[in-house]
């Protein structure tokens, strides 16, 4: 898997549902009380509850049922089922607060259950209604389906019982970046997401920088900041964005900083005389040479100059350094 790419998160809403499981090719888990799964860019999610498996979909920033039957009509019969199967499976038996569905559910949950029947139908499966109330551990009759599709609804569009249904919003950092020394970075948070849509406001901060640097953020609250590497090393930043009620988990991003050559971006190194030698001696004859071709007709200029060849008295390599002495 490419470090470089992140983590998306994304959310299941009916209310929001936990206990969801879901599967993507590099991703695997259980929805959190957010009905918050992961996932990486341009993979697909299939959900399930144990032997009850729903169809895969695209992974996105938020899924409704409607997504993984591919309609956007609330009222086909297999979106309403699928809402009847969640809505009832909720553990307190109240959807308005979010549907949690017991753990013991994956266990429990039957072979061959068909969504695409009418719902009284669907209802009146002997299977199903005692999976169900195994699951929950009452008795428990199936949510109508005239009740799940008015709660579905009420969640899309309006909010759920007397709050209005919120879902954090999903930071995200930006892909790794390598950089050199002394350059200036560009911090990237616009693939972060809210799923209700909400205006989100943002938050960068290092989570680390390399011992001696005192490099800064500029824009730390907007969509992209910006600092300048001084130190080489690894540089984490930390971002966090919120709607305004809830804020993310914090999304964090590396930036590599190789140590610097001291040379120009856009330049190329074609020749260079460190002079790395031991005692005194006469400059490396492969990269130097002396030009004396006019000591015996005379120089230009009527210099009465005389060049000497390879004299260590006059060009000597001593402490790092040429001396030239006339």
């Amino acid at each position: 898997m490419d470090q470089g790419v992140p983590t998306l998160r994304g959310a299941f809403l009916d209310s929001p549902v936990q206990g969801l499981h879901y599967d993507t090719a590099t991703q695997h888990g259980d929805t959190d009380g957010s009905g918050r799964f992961q996932y990486m860019p341009g993979e697909s999610v299939a959900f399930s509850i144990g032997n009850i498996k729903l169809a895969a979909t695209t992974a996105k920033s938020l899924i409704t049922p409607l997504d993984i039957v591919g309609t956007a009509n609330a009222t086909d019969q297999r979106v309403t089922n699928m809402l009847i199967l969640l809505q009832s499976l909720d553990t307190d038996g109240n959807a308005n607060n979010g549907i949690s569905i017991p753990a013991i559910a994956s266990a429990l949950a039957p072979t061959g259950i068909n969504f695409d029947v009418a719902p009284a139908t669907f209802r009146a499966n002997a299977t199903l209604t005692n999976f169900v109330s195994g699951a929950v551990g009452v008795s428990r009759a199936l949510v109508t389906d005239v009740d799940a599709r008015l709660h579905f609804q009420n969640a899309l569009n309006t909010g759920v019982g007397n709050g209005k249904l919120n879902i954090a919003p999903v930071a995200s950092a930006g892909a790794a970046q390598s950089v050199g020394q002394g350059t200036s970075v560009s911090l990237d948070s616009s693939a972060s997401s809210d799923a209700n849509g909400d205006t989100l406001t943002f938050q960068w901060n290092f989570v680390n920088k390399p011992t001696g640097s005192s490099a800064s953020l500029t824009g730390a609250n907007t969509v992209s900041a910006n600092f300048m590497t001084d130190v080489a090393g690894d540089y984490l930043v930390g971002l966090v964005v919120s709607d305004g009620v809830l804020t993310s988990p914090v999304s964090v991003t590396k930036v590599s900083v190789a140590a610097s050559t001291g040379i120009p971006s856009g330049y190329a190194l074609v020749w260079s005389d460190e002079f790395n030698t031991s005692g005194t001696q006469l400059p490396a004859a492969s990269k130097w040479a002396y030009d004396i071709s006019r000591n015996s007709v005379g120089w230009y200029n009527n210099e009465l100059q005389y060049y000497s060849n390879g004299r260590i008295q006059n060009s000597a390599v001593q402490n790092g350094s040429l001396i030239i002495t006339a």
